[in-house]
């Protein structure tokens, strides 16, 4: 590394940022080791392999469509539109070799997605089950009161792969979504400004159906969600779904987040 043009504070900015990007990339691979499972890894296989057996006959069909659809206009009725390769019903008026096409596609969409489904499911199991490995050590707790910018900009800094957060009457587990995209797509997620948001009735009618949802988690573990001193012990429990959670860090300009999964909650149990 070139110093020369550099002051001492920005040489040790610098070997701080190196730092943090080593330990995010160690964290990255520590999760990314454990949730891949032997199990999981299969069930991707499968799902890749049912993908491209679909992806082939898609093909096939979406040249066809283009060819069939090439002088018409999509008000036509005989218009067909590409989505009918994974759903919809076949106009009986198109030819039969047509809508054997059409219908090999469907059912080969229909093998993907039920197999794409159970790996996403067993996927995101194992992604919770990283709660499960909580301790004081590689965590950190924070509150959500007030502006939590803060409080992301110390988890991101702190190089602890989770963070305890105190938010919606509970102590819940946070990691940053480290993982790449498709494989964290999940049915609930929430900005960290419309959870606190209490005016805006769109926004809350968002943060309802998450707080609907999330609160379901919750139910089982009861009274067990608050501690008491000397009488009982920090318990973490993986959720049955994982939540994504944006929010922002000190780095960030107005607008944009960063992207964090909460995979679990803290309990507590009489020792």
């Amino acid at each position: 590394m070139y110093t020369e043009n550099y002051s001492p504070e920005e040489i040790n900015r610098i070997k701080k940022i190196i730092e943090i990007g080593e330990s995010q990339k160690q964290i990255k691979q520590s999760f990314w080791d454990e949730i891949n499972t032997p199990d999981v890894l299969k069930l991707k296989e499968e799902s890749n392999t049912l993908w491209e057996d679909y992806r082939s006959i898609d093909k096939k069909l979406r040249e066809k469509i283009i060819i069939h659809n090439s002088n018409l206009s999509i008000y036509d009725s005989d218009y067909i539109n590409f989505s009918i390769g994974t759903c919809g019903s076949v106009n009986p008026n198109i030819q039969d070799d047509f809508q054997e096409l059409i219908s090999i596609s469907q059912g080969k969409w229909k093998r993907y997605k039920s197999a794409n489904d159970i790996y996403t499911k067993a996927l995101h199991k194992n992604i919770a089950n990283l709660s499960l490995t909580v301790t004081p050590e590689n965590s950190i707790s924070m509150n959500s009161y007030g502006s939590t910018r803060w409080v992301f900009t110390e988890f991101y800094y702190s190089c602890k792969p989770f963070l305890i957060l105190d938010i919606c009457g509970c102590e819940v587990i946070v990691i940053q979504d480290i993982f790449p995209g498709k494989y964290c797509q999940t049915e609930y997620s929430i900005t960290m400004s419309d959870l606190k948001n209490r005016s805006d009735y769109e926004i809350q009618t968002k943060k309802q159906n998450f707080l609907d949802n999330f609160r379901k988690e919750l139910d089982p573990y009861g009274k067990n969600l608050h501690s008491a001193p000397f009488c009982k012990k920090p318990v973490p429990k993986p959720f049955e779904n994982i939540y994504t959670l944006y929010a922002q860090t000190d780095s960030e300009e107005y607008g944009r987040t960063k992207r964090y999964l909460i995979i679990g909650c803290m309990t507590y149990e009489k020792e």
